[in-house]
């Protein structure tokens, strides 16, 4: 059944979007779900708590600073994964959108920027940063880089998205003028 609020598909072409991308949404859902997971399963966090509430009861402050760095060291790769849940937050609401009917609205072309922005910075901490920090956090006094496949190819498809999400709100806006003019 549909919403009453939702425009009807005018050709079984938009019916087909709508229903692929509520399959998209469903999908991006559990993707949601797998990604939360894997942050869970990934922090490890639960057996630096004895550790932690020991160097804080007994203010030993060399125990609270290794206690800190070990759970640096652990949550450094987790940063770019929240920034990627993002995206994928953004894509869900997108697909919602779309399969509501609403194709080309300035929420849906803001929240591709933004998607493009959260996998840009995603792909940033996963090259610049997380090396460094796991190592610095491990005694590794040295700075390096990860240029791994994966994270360039995230980068790259979030810049375009970026550049895409700009690029339609100016032509929304370049649109709006000219139906202004005439």
């Amino acid at each position: 059944m549909t919403n009453p609020a939702e425009p009807i598909a005018k050709t079984q072409a938009e019916a087909d979007m709508r229903r692929l991308a509520k399959i998209g949404s469903i999908a991006a859902l559990v993707g949601v779900a797998v990604i939360v997971a894997a942050m869970l399963a990934g922090l490890g966090l639960l057996s630096l708590i004895d550790p932690f509430v020991k160097a804080v009861t007994t203010l030993d402050g060399g125990l609270f600073w290794t206690t800190g760095l070990a759970a640096l060291h652990q949550l450094a790769p987790l940063i770019p994964i929240g920034f990627y849940l993002t995206a994928v937050l953004g894509a869900l609401r997108i697909l919602d959108r779309i399969s509501e009917g609403q194709y080309f609205s300035e929420t849906n072309i803001r929240t591709l920027g933004e998607m493009g922005g959260s996998m840009l910075w995603g792909a940033g901490w996963t090259v610049f940063l997380v090396p460094a920090l796991s190592d610095w956090t491990a005694g590794i006094v040295d700075y390096r880089v990860d240029f791994r496949p994966e994270p360039l190819v995230i980068g790259t498809i979030g810049l375009c998205l970026l550049v895409l999400g700009r690029l339609l709100l100016r032509a929304q806006k370049l649109e709006a003028d000219m139906a202004e003019i005439v």
